[in-house]
C-alpha cells in the first residue's frame, strides 16, 4: 500500500492566514513535507518536535533555516524544553532570520507578530505549474 502526501497532510486556515504542520523527523529530513504545505498556500508551518541532545546541534538551526528560506514562508519549531536540550523553539521569517529563540533547557512562552504578506513562496511557486491541486 503506497500513502502519498496528499493523504497524510492537510493545510489548516484561521482569520485568512494558511498554516501548514510538519511533525519532528519529517520536518528536519524530508524538506517536502514543508514544500508541500508552502505550494498549497500555507504562510507559515509549523513544527513541534521533540529533540534532545544530539551530536551536531548546528544541523537543526540550518535546517530550520533551510525550510524558511526555500519555500519563502515562517517556520515555527517548537520543541519541549529537556535536559541537555540543543534545538530549541525559533521562529524564523521567510528570509531565514530568527525572529525569536528560546533558551536551552527553559520552559518559556514565545510570542511574536508576523505579517502573513511577507511569505511570498516563491521558490514554492514553481512547482505549482506541475500539480494538481
Amino acid at each position: 500500500m503506497v500513502i502519498s502526501l496528499e493523504m497524510a497532510a492537510s493545510v489548516f486556515e484561521i482569520n485568512g492566514v494558511k498554516f501548514g504542520i510538519v511533525i519532528c523527523h519529517e520536518g528536519w529530513r524530508y524538506p517536502e513535507t514543508v514544500r508541500w504545505a508552502a505550494v498549497r498556500g500555507a504562510s507559515i508551518v509549523f513544527h513541534p518536535q521533540f529533540t534532545g541532545e544530539v551530536p551536531d546541534p548546528k544541523f537543526y538551526d540550518y535546517a530550520m533555516i533551510a525550510r524558511s528560506t526555500e519555500n519563502g514562508i515562517y517556520f515555527a519549531s517548537v520543541n519541549y524544553a529537556l535536559e541537555n536540550q540543543k534545538s530549541t523553539t525559533s521562529l524564523l521569517s521567510p528570509k531565514g532570520e530568527c525572529l525569536i529563540k528560546a533558551k536551552a533547557e527553559k520552559q518559556e512562552l514565545l510570542t511574536d507578530t508576523i505579517e502573513p504578506g511577507e511569505a511570498n513562496r516563491l521558490l514554492a511557486q514553481r512547482l505549482l505549474s506541475n500539480l494538481l491541486l
